[in-house]
């Protein structure tokens, strides 16, 4: 559907015979970036491929001719980086090719369309200045770089704005590709007057299709009141002028029953309190975005659901959909229970909670997935609950940081770490801080960007700034060899938080601690952070003497520090 350069034009068929086909990154052509589309012999094989395809499927069909979904510059050859200069956008040499590509399929198959998709500012998103785009090519405007927690026209999404309102110079076909919710842990947020806004705005601007990605966490259980949203999407596709606060009352009547003031009120400070948020919150959210979801408010919120379950106590279908839209503020208990505890005055367990929560977002699985997906959802949610169940207090930091202050210092354990490809696992481990620490084999080999003078086997790990794009590396074994046994900190260096920032380990950044973003105030924007990874290391790149086979980094807490205290 999207993201398909390579089903075009495979690297693993044509890389060896073809590199100048693909990108340039620097000086040398790479399988794994996008296409040069400034080279004749691509473009030639790329129209080939698409036309041949068109012919032996459907020839009125729409047909995706769009960049893999990776960051960075398209190409850095000499004739793409002049188009990039000439037409104000990244995405210049794509569209250039599209321009073309057009009227070739047009004049052969007359009812078939090309789409591709305005991704991303640093890539596709800015229209080009002088291309426009033939009829029968089709934008797909896709911004998933937005502040989600704002509609595009709030000042924090300008330059969105700015390129959603520009594209109708380019293009005779526009359609926007949208994203009702955050990726990452399925925490409430209110985001139903976004919607409204939003599709208020389209409708202005001429928007003539959609694809929407409603399959974020959350959306097939019925958290995160998915239901509702689902509704109003489809209500607003056709209908932006509808009011969306009438569109909920009809819903909310005849969906909770007697229950649907206290649900509207839930609702309504979830829209309250996520709006008044002064920070962004990117695509995939950790728990550390969602800035709203204090002690304050999530108690709150919880005596709103327990006054909508006692209302419809008595009626098994009420009663159900007030459990399923209760399943993400109880997951949010979860994740910020080290806060709800500190508050004090808790009403009910975490334990409590957590089986509040199994037993509902079961009984949703077992009613509305497909027999076949069952064991795998619950036993995703199994091992997510295990690590949550297995928290006890941490155990004491080691020197120096013992000696510090409780109020001056933060702690981040991995149940929430973001693990990517399946790589890094979080395991039990006795030893660390907490009972559990995610684990990896790490990248032994040095990367090509590495500083030379690195010695062997050090672990690369640091803190990175999605808003400013800044990195900030550290090496455990630079300076000290690193050493088997038990668990020892290890220094990251000094650094100020944004709203977007996270903690990062090995050379593929496979395993990232996000939630260090909630620490960021935007009223102490400065303030700057002493960062410590805690880790021991196992295998015979560290000592040949360890009874362990493999390579392993183990990681049980991330430790931040106030720098002035």
């Amino acid at each position: 559907l999207v993201h398909t350069l390579f089903k075009w034009v495979p690297p693993e068929v044509h890389f060896g015979d073809h590199p100048e086909w693909y990108s340039l990154a620097g000086d040398k052509r790479v399988p794994k970036r996008q296409l040069c589309f400034t080279n004749v012999g691509l473009r030639t094989a790329l129209t080939k491929a698409v036309l041949t395809r068109i012919g032996e499927a459907d020839p009125g069909g729409m047909y995706s001719v769009s960049a893999m979904d990776w960051t960075g510059a398209f190409c850095d050859c000499k004739p793409c980086r002049a188009l990039v200069a000439r037409e104000g956008t990244p995405g210049a040499p794509l569209y250039d090719y599209l321009a073309a590509l057009g009227p070739q399929v047009a004049k052969r198959y007359p009812k078939a369309r090309i789409s591709t998709l305005a991704y991303r500012k640093g890539q596709s998103e800015p229209p080009p200045r002088t291309i426009r785009l033939p009829d029968n090519v089709v934008i797909i405007f896709a911004p998933i770089d937005d502040n989600f927690a704002a509609p595009i026209e709030d000042p924090s999404n300008a330059d969105t704005l700015r390129n959603l309102e520009n594209w109708p110079r380019a293009t005779s076909n526009l359609w926007v590709w949208y994203y009702p919710n955050t990726y990452g842990p399925a925490l409430p947020m209110g985001n139903l007057h976004r919607l409204a806004k939003d599709f208020r705005l389209f409708k202005r601007i001429g928007v003539k299709g959609y694809y929407i990605e409603q399959d974020a966490p959350g959306v097939y259980d019925s958290r995160r009141l998915a239901d509702l949203q689902t509704w109003l999407i489809t209500r607003l596709m056709w209908n932006p002028a509808l009011d969306v606060d009438a569109l909920i009352a009809d819903y909310t009547d005849h969906h909770y029953g007697p229950a649907a003031p206290m649900i509207r009120q839930y609702i309504a400070a979830l829209e309250s309190a996520t709006g008044a948020m002064q920070t962004r919150m990117r695509w995939k959210a950790s728990t550390g975005q969602h800035r709203f979801l204090t002690p304050e408010f999530l108690l709150g919120c919880q005596r709103l659901l327990d006054a909508a379950q006692e209302t419809v106590a008595g009626d098994a279908r009420f009663l159900t959909r007030v459990k399923q839209a209760r399943m993400s503020l109880d997951l949010a208990c979860i994740l910020r229970w080290d806060r709800l505890a500190a508050a004090g005055d808790v009403p009910f367990t975490k334990q409590q909670v957590i089986t509040r929560y199994w037993d509902t977002y079961t009984a949703a699985v077992r009613s509305r997935a497909l027999p076949t997906r069952h064991d795998a959802l619950l036993s995703a949610l199994s091992d997510s609950l295990k690590w949550y169940t297995v928290m006890t207090p941490l155990k004491p930091l080691p020197p120096p940081l013992d000696a510090i202050p409780a109020q001056h210092v933060r702690q981040f354990t991995p149940e929430t770490a973001f693990l990517y490809r399946g790589v890094p696992k979080i395991v039990e481990d006795p030893a660390a801080a907490s009972g559990i620490a995610v684990a990896m084999a790490p990248s032994l080999a040095k990367p090509s960007y590495a500083p030379a003078e690195l010695p062997p086997n050090v672990l690369n790990m640091g803190f990175y700034d999605e808003l400013t794009r800044r990195q900030q590396h550290a090496y455990a074994g630079k300076d000290d060899s690193i050493t088997t046994g038990g668990y020892r900190l290890y220094p990251l260096g000094r650094t100020v938080l944004s709203s977007q920032c996270y903690v990062w380990f090995d050379w593929s950044w496979e395993v990232q601690f996000h939630d260090v973003s909630g620490l960021y105030n935007p009223d102490e924007a400065g303030k700057q952070w002493d960062v410590y990874a805690s880790i021991r290391f196992e295998g015979p790149a560290y000592s040949p003497q360890t009874p362990a086979k493999q390579n392993r980094f183990y990681v049980d807490r991330v430790v931040f520090v106030a720098a002035e205290r």
